[in-house]
């Protein structure tokens, strides 16, 4: 999974209320076409690692058409949420056939694998500016009293 600013611009450091944009690849590893579209849910949590899945946030929800899920087909959903509005170290995954945001259960295609349906944590930070936005800042302070 990758994210990016409203620029497109890989970033994992946004400034508070940032668009973060999220590219999440799914893969049909499976043995036989998707029957059918595909709900993926896309949930933030605290810190690193994430939470368990009852403090999960979702901030969007995409889906996967079944023609693009064909045996071997890898396909690339696109979306985008605003930043927290509180300063810290945050994780976004996303799941694919998660149709519930607790107790999902085995979610609504029949899988020989349930256990890989969501990505690996992408960690982010939100900060008052992002690292960029500082520098410009500090430019600016010492141009100014330079002159």
């Amino acid at each position: 999974m990758v994210l990016k600013d409203s620029g497109d611009k890989e970033r994992y450091a946004f400034a508070l209320g940032n668009t973060v944009k999220v590219a999440a690849k799914f893969k049909n590893e499976g043995t036989a076409n998707s029957p059918q579209a595909i709900e993926i849910r896309y949930y933030r949590s605290n810190g690193q690692k994430e939470d368990a899945h009852s403090d999960w946030v979702r901030v969007a929800t995409s889906t996967i058409q079944a023609s693009n899920m064909k045996v071997g087909d890898t396909h690339t959903e696109n979306i985008q949420f605003t930043a927290p509005s509180t300063i810290g170290t945050y994780n976004i995954v996303a799941c694919a056939d998660r149709t519930q945001d607790s107790n999902n259960g085995d979610g609504q295609v029949v899988e020989k694998h349930e256990s890989n349906n969501c990505s690996k944590e992408a960690v982010f930070t939100v900060a008052r500016r992002t690292p960029e936005d500082r520098k410009k800042f500090l430019r600016n302070i010492m141009q100014t009293i330079n002159d």
